[in-house]
C-alpha cells in the first residue's frame, strides 16, 4: 500500500514502520526458550554499549535497536536454532545508532556467519576424518 492510499493519514508514515531506516531506537522484547544462547547471541550483536541496556527476564529479553536491525538479528537467533516465540516492538527509545554504530552491528552479523560457516567446514572435516578412522578399525 502506498502511503497515499492510506485511510489514516498516520499510518502511511514510514517512522515505526519496516521502511523505516532511520537510526531511531526502539525498544522490543523477544521471548525465547533458550536464554543463556539467546543471551549471547544478542550481546555479540548489540555490542559492547548497547548489551548493557539489554534486561533479561525469566523467558526473553528487552532491549533497543533501530528497526532495520531486526531482520538480521531473526536470522542469527535461528542461524543458532533458537527459537522465538515472540518479538514485541514496544514503545520508542530515547537517542540513535550512530553510523558508527550501525557499522558494528554490521560488522559483528558478518563476524557471526564466518564463524558459523568456519565451525560448519570443521565439523564437516571432523566427519570425514571419523569416517576414515572407522574403516581403518574394521
Amino acid at each position: 500500500m502506498k502511503p497515499s492510499d492510506a485511510s489514516r493519514p498516520f499510518e502511511g508514515a514510514v517512522s515505526g514502520t519496516p521502511l523505516d531506516y532511520s537510526e531511531d531506537l526502539y525498544r522490543f522484547y523477544l521471548e525465547i526458550a533458550d536464554a543463556d544462547g539467546a543471551e549471547r547471541v544478542l550481546r555479540g550483536f548489540l555490542g559492547s554499549r548497547h548489551a548493557q541496556r539489554l534486561q533479561r527476564f525469566v523467558h526473553g529479553f528487552e532491549f533497543v535497536v533501530p528497526i532495520q536491525c531486526i531482520p538480521d538479528l531473526m536470522r542469527l537467533l535461528t542461524q543458532e536454532n533458537i527459537a522465538v516465540y515472540q518479538l514485541v516492538r514496544q514503545e520508542k527509545g530515547e537517542g540513535t545508532m550512530l553510523a558508527k554504530k550501525n557499522v558494528e552491528l554490521l560488522d559483528n552479523v558478518r563476524r557471526y556467519k564466518r564463524e558459523r560457516q568456519f565451525l560448519a567446514e570443521k565439523i564437516k572435516s571432523l566427519i570425514v576424518e571419523i569416517d576414515e578412522l572407522k574403516r581403518n578399525v574394521e
